[in-house]
């Protein structure tokens, strides 16, 4: 019996090792993705904290801040409304304005939320911006722009913790996470941002469906980064009301700041 092969069995024989090759390579970066996300969930909540006051300072440079202080303790004390809700270790919140009219809003590991005044200017009530401030406030507590940039770096970053400890893990991941307000996050982690959100607007008081008023009518406009993820915001409307349509708050609703002072000027007259 002869030892040569057929053209087609070196064809086949060919195509086998690189489709293997190929399925090894992913294998290894999915773990190598899980085993950065898993470093993630074994640090404290301090380590998103410092993550985004690294990233915080980046924003500012970046940006135009509100000086209005009218303004921007109307929005804080919303913030401050819904904080009693989150986690001992999650309420310290920064929250800065941002003179910007796109519609956004975005939050940082650790709970540095920035708030665009294009968003405040579509607000139609009060407790939509308390259902919106609860989304973001959700991302931070749950981790995902931790986790997010963490599955990113992979390999570095199980490195840089590994060999260098956290604060060595912190400075990888706030070397390539300059620009995460414009993070868009999946499907899950959008449903869960809402949910959380929902879920504090029952405990503190207000209508968990201020946020789904709020997509709602975002979803007849062309869509913002805030919401450029998918599920589409008309459906995460319909969700929302189908999961907390029943629902009502637990305690007596907290006096909110008027719209007039949320869509104040950004510097005072």
């Amino acid at each position: 019996m002869g030892f040569g092969h057929s053209r087609q069995r070196v064809v086949v024989e060919v195509t086998a090792l690189v489709g293997g090759a190929l399925l090894l390579g992913w294998l290894a970066w999915i773990g190598i993705r899980a085993m950065a996300v898993a470093a993630v969930e074994r640090a404290p909540y301090s380590y998103d904290q410092k993550l985004g006051g690294m990233v915080a300072g980046q924003v500012e440079t970046a940006s135009t801040l509100c000086t209005n202080p009218a303004l921007v303790e109307a929005v804080r004390s919303v913030a401050a409304l819904l904080e009693p809700g989150l986690p001992a270790e999650a309420r310290s919140v920064n929250l800065r304005v941002i003179e910007d009219e796109s519609e956004n809003a975005f939050a940082l590991p650790g709970g540095h939320v920035f708030v665009h005044t294009g968003l405040l200017a579509k607000l139609e009530s009060p407790d939509e911006l308390a259902g919106v401030l609860g989304h973001e406030m959700g991302h931070a507590v749950l981790r995902h722009g931790t986790k997010g940039i963490a599955q990113s770096l992979g390999l570095g970053l199980a490195v840089s913790i590994v060999f260098g400890g956290l604060d060595a893990g912190t400075a990888a991941l706030a070397a390539v996470a300059g620009d995460l307000g414009q993070l868009a996050y999946g499907r899950d982690a959008e449903r869960e941002a809402d949910d959380f959100g929902a879920r504090l607007l029952l405990d503190v008081g207000l209508d968990p469906s201020a946020l789904g008023r709020f997509l709602g009518r975002m979803a007849a406009h062309p869509v913002p980064k805030w919401l450029s993820t998918h599920p589409e915001p008309g459906e995460r409307e319909t969700r929302l009301r189908d999961r907390f349509g029943g629902e009502r708050p637990r305690t007596e609703p907290p006096s909110l700041p008027t719209l007039e002072v949320l869509k104040a000027p950004c510097v005072a007259k």
